[in-house]
């Protein structure tokens, strides 16, 4: 479980990858510390608890959010790590 939520002005708060995001049933490996919306769509995002909720998102948005799962959708979704 991730313990480190927020964005430190020490050297690990300052994400220095990225990676893009695809659907698929598991777990995204590494998890990424939040994620950023490339383009428009539709994101089903899943929890540690095992919570999916779709998101609505416009492209731009920064999700301050660390998936387990990006299940379904059309939103194309970047990790930062």
């Amino acid at each position: 479980m991730m313990t480190n939520r927020g964005f430190g002005p020490t050297p690990d708060g300052i994400k220095i990858a990225h990676k893009a995001l695809s659907t698929s049933d598991d777990p995204i490996n590494p998890r990424p510390y939040c994620i950023y919306v490339n383009s428009a769509g539709d994101a089903t995002l899943e929890d540690e608890a095992g919570n999916a909720i779709e998101y609505h998102l416009v492209a731009g948005q920064i999700l301050p959010f660390s998936p387990v799962k990006f299940t379904a959708g059309d939103a194309g979704l970047v990790g930062w790590y």
